[in-house]
């Protein structure tokens, strides 16, 4: 069962540099996972949004998403069918020639 409460605003959900570890690790989404201090870098540098706490650093779930998302081939360019990737000559069927 989920607990919810109304805190009177928006709650913006955000993961500890842990679990976003965690995650990397188990989804294989990049390998090697980064380092603690490449993530901490990328937060910084605005790639990933978050904060330092007083007891570590958090990124924002949506934000997470998001760059996860940009990694992935198809946020660069649409892949066309298979069957699109072929040229008009070569989805004809060839003919065999018998060798005398």
């Amino acid at each position: 069962m989920r607990l919810t409460y109304d805190f009177g605003f928006e709650v913006r959900p955000a993961l500890r540099l842990k679990e976003i570890e965690l995650i990397l690790r188990r989804t294989r989404v990049i390998t090697p996972v980064p380092s603690r201090p490449t993530l901490i870098g990328l937060i910084e540098s605005g790639t990933l949004e978050g904060r330092k706490l007083s007891h570590g650093w958090v990124v924002y779930e949506d934000s997470f998403k998001a760059w996860v998302k940009s990694l992935q081939p198809e946020a660069y360019a649409p892949i066309p069918p298979p069957s699109h990737n072929r040229r008009e000559e070569d989805r004809r069927p060839r003919a065999v020639s018998k060798a005398a």
